[in-house]
């Protein structure tokens, strides 16, 4: 296979991905509506024949502000321990390979 037809197909299921992904986000904000306009009490399921589905609040995402961490432990433990104690809770992921195409 060649590498113009290579980056060619690679750009079209990027491309398709990212329709598939709107396609199923705008489907799930559908049945979230209709979820809420059933009147149904919260966390119980709606039978539709087919399918069953229900809405359930989930907890966000937890984040570490390293920012304001790194604010907090300067008044502490004064500038440099904060800087060495940040350095010293750092990790790195393992290295990996990145593909990068561009058409010519």
């Amino acid at each position: 296979m060649k590498m113009g037809t290579s980056h060619q197909r690679s750009n079209f299921l990027k491309t398709q991905k990212k329709s598939i992904e709107e396609e199923i986000g705008e489907l799930e904000s559908r049945l979230k509506v209709a979820y809420q306009l059933s009147h149904t009490v919260r966390g119980e399921w709606i039978n539709t024949g087919n399918h069953t589905f229900r809405v359930i609040p989930q907890n966000g995402r937890v984040t570490l502000d390293r920012k304001r961490l790194h604010e907090e432990l300067e008044t502490l433990l004064g500038e440099q321990d904060a800087q060495m104690f940040m350095a010293k809770c750092e990790k790195q992921g393992e290295p990996f390979e990145r593909l990068y195409a561009v058409e010519v």
